[in-house]
């Protein structure tokens, strides 16, 4: 379960985070000035990045978190197998 609420808070952060580099990137495209659109762009590239990062490490979580289900059923399965043999 605590899996699970982390990788929703990762995608909620990852998308969260896109919204900011979206923000940050029409901001820097507005009349501000040339130094400071420059320093703004590189911001919302930084923070387009980061997203990519949340979102990349949200679906790592995501397949993490399926493989150890997925060994946990093998295992109870196993005993379950081994148990029934044991009693023959």
């Amino acid at each position: 379960m605590e899996a699970r609420i982390d990788q929703d808070e990762r995608i909620e952060l990852a998308g969260a985070v896109g919204e900011f580099a979206q923000t940050i990137g029409d901001l820097a495209s507005s009349d501000l000035g040339k130094s400071l659109s420059h320093s703004l762009g590189a911001l919302a590239e930084l923070e387009r990045k980061a997203q990519e990062t949340e979102s990349t490490q949200a679906r790592a979580d995501q397949a993490s978190l399926l493989s150890t289900a997925d060994e946990y059923a093998r295992l109870v399965n196993s005993v379950r197998v081994s148990g029934r043999c044991s009693r023959l």
